[in-house]
């Protein structure tokens, strides 16, 4: 989902300069990268929701998917009946409480299966709607994407988790 936002803004912003956009955006994050493509979408009035819809979804699951790559994993049972794998958050948070502050480290939250499969399935939505756009900017506007990536030349790839955590190619319907 990542590298396909990113496709999708450096073809928008650098107009398939490669090597020029993976210069400026090595160091972005998602955040970051979100931010650019809402005001990217300002150049396209009247089509700005096709934008703000990804940006919406990607932000939606932005604090779960930062969890997922960044956390600490511990297995547990994961792929077992009603089994889970525990991840934890590293990063030490603050909360204001009457005079003082209340410091916590090390959240952590459980996924079962279905947890993986229901932010997978959100994952692989955001990646076809952006190759979508891709697709419809380079119809529309005329926008030529450059090899920085793949996504408005094929499909993007989608996988199911099966029961025992391992994942399966699903074929776009």
């Amino acid at each position: 989902m990542e590298a396909d936002l990113r496709f999708l803004i450096a073809g928008l912003a650098f107009k398939g300069e490669d090597i020029v956009a993976s210069v400026f955006m090595d160091g972005l994050h998602l955040s970051g990268n979100l931010n650019i493509l809402r005001k990217l979408a300002r150049e396209y009035l009247g089509d700005e929701k096709r934008f703000a819809e990804i940006v919406d979804l990607a932000e939606k699951i932005q604090k779960k998917r930062n969890l997922f790559i960044h956390g600490l994993w511990s297995p547990g049972n994961f792929g077992e009946e009603n089994g889970f794998a525990t991840v934890r958050d590293l990063r030490t948070k603050t909360e204001k409480q009457g005079n003082g502050r209340l410091w916590t480290r090390g959240q952590s939250e459980q996924f079962s299966v279905d947890d993986f499969q229901t932010i997978l399935n959100e994952v692989n939505l955001i990646s076809d709607k952006i190759a979508k756009l891709c697709a419809w900017l380079e119809k529309h506007e005329d926008i030529e994407f450059g090899s920085f990536g793949v996504t408005s030349k094929g499909e993007p790839m989608m996988f199911a988790i099966n029961s025992d955590g391992s994942l399966t190619p699903v074929k776009k319907k």
